[in-house]
């Protein structure tokens, strides 16, 4: 299996879903929102959920109202560096999408920086 795929979740989720998504250690703290094609939604962190949960959400609630529908993400035919640089700079993880704004990768900052090292 893919080790990308441990950082998405469909869109159809529940907050409980989500929670044990990110008690898996490899997790950094982001999960990236998708359908049943794989397309990017958007994004949700532990803080959406508890600023949700906070507001009266529910465990067992859709995660549809708690994640950030605006998302960076690099295409995969444009590998900038300047770009990279920058979002790992301001974010722990970037989804990497296809032309279709499927996303076919992730790169997590923590885990390069630490092979860097």
């Amino acid at each position: 299996m893919e080790e990308y795929l441990n950082y998405l979740i469909n869109v159809d989720s529940i907050i409980s879903d989500a929670l044990k998504k990110f008690n898996n250690p490899k997790i950094n703290s982001t999960l990236f929102v998708i359908d049943k094609h794989r397309k990017l939604l958007g994004s949700i962190t532990e803080g959406d959920i508890r600023r949700g949960m906070l507001k009266g959400a529910r465990i067992d609630d859709s995660i549809i109202d708690h994640f950030e529908k605006n998302v960076h993400y690099i295409r995969s035919n444009n590998y900038d560096y300047n770009i990279i640089k920058e979002f790992s700079l301001k974010f722990k993880v970037i989804p990497v999408t296809d032309d279709h704004h499927r996303i076919v990768d992730i790169i997590d900052f923590k885990k390069q920086k630490q092979g860097c090292q």
